[in-house]
């Protein structure tokens, strides 16, 4: 079994699904920020301005998915609580600091959502599980890691997985354009056409993995044995809930492809990590094993 997005034929598009224009705090025009993309091999983006639906036309070979980056209210150390919400349409944009029923009135328009930086949010558990009426959430922002190294958010990502919530990764660069972290962070995603209604369809099925770096070639799971391909690594690491999980690591100074791995039975899923040897990362969606 090919774990999902490996065992569709589908070519690969690349996507960033959180940047901001000067429509918000961003430093760029619109027109800008879709240009930089498409000249640097992007085939879709969402522009995801705070509280406000962003529309360009983009450039041929580019799709532009409708977003806005929406203000649910404030965690409880008292960071601000974003969600990143795709697909929206024209003039419906949810007001801002309505908590949780956010997502409620996203879902009553068709437009699903993610988790921004829980890390940056600074999110408890609690508050994290909260909000599982999201896709998922982004499992790395390279704007927050710029800012102040809070841009990795595996834990709460790990905390969801294992409390039940199938969530999806996302990483994304959120670049306000204003520091060096444009294309730190997007998705690998297989979809059956390059139509905006086709690409959130595969983001809602989890047809995709996340990178600010490596491929990911295949994922198949036989059983409990994995066998994973990717662009040249340093480490390849399978991942289940509590401490459950092991690796594969290059010698001193080489680099792994490929790995076979042996799955713990008693994990209730496994998730891929894929780390090269400039310290960036990748990470395949969770398959669940078991309750």
């Amino acid at each position: 079994m090919h774990l999902p997005p490996f065992g569709r034929l589908d070519p690969w598009l690349k996507g960033n699904l959180h940047t901001h224009t000067c429509m918000s705090d961003g430093a760029l025009e619109p027109d800008e920020v879709l240009a930089w993309h498409r000249a640097h091999g992007y085939d879709f983006v969402a522009l995801t301005d705070h509280d406000a639906r962003t529309v360009e036309e983009p450039p041929e070979g580019l799709t532009l998915i409708p977003g806005a980056e929406i203000s649910v209210g404030h965690s409880a150390a008292g960071a601000p609580v974003h969600v990143v919400a795709l697909g929206l349409p024209v003039g419906e944009v949810p007001a801002p600091g309505q908590g949780p029923a956010t997502l409620d009135i996203l879902r009553g328009l068709g437009a699903p959502a993610f988790v921004a930086h829980p890390t940056w949010s600074q999110l408890a558990p609690s508050e994290v599980l909260g909000l599982r009426g999201c896709l998922g959430m982004e499992v790395y922002n390279t704007g927050s890691d710029y800012e102040n190294d809070k841009g990795y958010a595996t834990l709460h990502w790990d905390q969801a997985l294992a409390a039940g919530w199938r969530a999806l990764a996302f990483a994304t660069d959120d670049s306000h354009w204003k520091l060096p972290d444009q294309g730190g962070g997007w998705i690998m995603l297989r979809a059956a056409g390059r139509t905006p209604a086709q690409i959130l369809e595969a983001i809602a099925a989890g047809q995709f993995y996340a990178s600010s770096g490596p491929t990911i070639e295949d994922v198949e799971l036989d059983g409990l044995r994995l066998h994973v391909r990717t662009s040249p690594a340093r480490a390849i690491y399978w991942i289940g809930h509590a401490h459950l999980g092991w690796s594969r690591h290059a010698p001193p100074g080489g680099t792994i492809t490929e790995a076979e791995l042996e799955i713990d039975p008693r994990c209730r899923y496994v998730r891929v990590e894929v780390v090269d040897t400039a310290g960036r990362w990748a990470w395949t969606q969770a398959q669940m094993l078991r309750p």
